[in-house]
Formats: C-alpha cells, structure tokens, sequence
C-alpha cells in the first residue's frame, strides 16, 4: 500500500529528531535534491529553514543537479558544546523496555 499522504514521513521524522534531541544535538540538516519541491515543502513544513545551495554537485539520469542544505535549530546553541549521548547507549536503556525483540535488538 502507498505510503504516500498518510503522513508516516511526518511520524518518523517527529521520532528521529526527538532522539537527536535526547541525546544533545542542536542542529539538524537535511540534503534536499534542487527542484524537488514536494520534499522541499515538507522540511519547511517542519520548521527547516534554507542554509546553502551546491551547485552542480550531483549526477543522475544523465544530467548536473543542485543540492540544497535545509536546517533545523533542535535546542539553542550552549556557550559551550557538549558531546551527544551515544545511540547505543539509548538503546541500551530503552530498548528493553519497549522493544518487542527483546534485548539487544541492535
């Protein structure tokens, strides 16, 4: 069944960038493909903002694209940064309580 307009992208992203959250990242980017407006529409739809544009630095289906880099602010930036919590260790504490696999899923 086609994914598409049942907004599971919008669930998985609300997910992923809870986690990069949880473990101290403040920024977040997305590489968007120069023209690909429905993906463009959806990380503003989600806050992401336009950072830079690459020209012509990839190739497919025989022609030269562009590359846009979007950011999203996850926190505000501490005087100092702080190194992020390791995914294994997240998964370590909360994969056993919610995974149905049972410890260690990864």
């Amino acid at each position: 069944e086609d994914a598409h307009g049942r907004h599971i992208g919008t669930a998985l992203y609300g997910a992923l960038l809870a986690l990069v959250s949880r473990q101290g990242y403040i920024n977040c980017y997305a590489l968007i493909t120069e023209g690909n407006l429905a993906s463009e529409e959806f990380h503003k739809a989600l806050g992401f903002e336009p950072a830079a544009r690459l020209e012509h630095c990839g190739y497919k289906m025989g022609q030269w694209l562009n590359l846009c880099y979007y950011h999203l602010a996850l926190s505000a930036r501490p005087q100092a940064p702080v190194k992020p919590v390791p995914l294994s260790v997240w998964l370590s504490l909360f994969c056993p309580l919610f995974c149905p696999c049972g410890p260690p899923c990864w």
